[in-house]
């Protein structure tokens, strides 16, 4: 896939695995994200790989989007 989107789904630790198997090399991931989303992506780093911009939410000031592309597995 050339992008990839989620919302709700999953911590971003499985979300990185869900979108490996899928994503095209140059594709990028939308993830929306509450408040803890700075823990999850601290979390995420312990496995992964990958770089990201963080996007603040319209609707939700706690809340942000993550557009997250080259994935990998440390």
């Amino acid at each position: 896939a050339d992008v990839i989107s989620a919302r709700a789904l999953a911590p971003l630790t499985k979300l990185l695995a869900y979108a490996q198997l899928h994503l095209a090399e140059d594709g990028l991931c939308l993830f929306l994200k509450g408040e803890n989303y700075e823990q999850e992506i601290a979390e995420s780093l312990e496995s992964w790989r990958f770089q990201s911009e963080v996007l603040p939410s319209q609707t939700n000031p706690s809340a942000v989007i993550l557009r997250i592309k080259d994935i990998r597995r440390v």
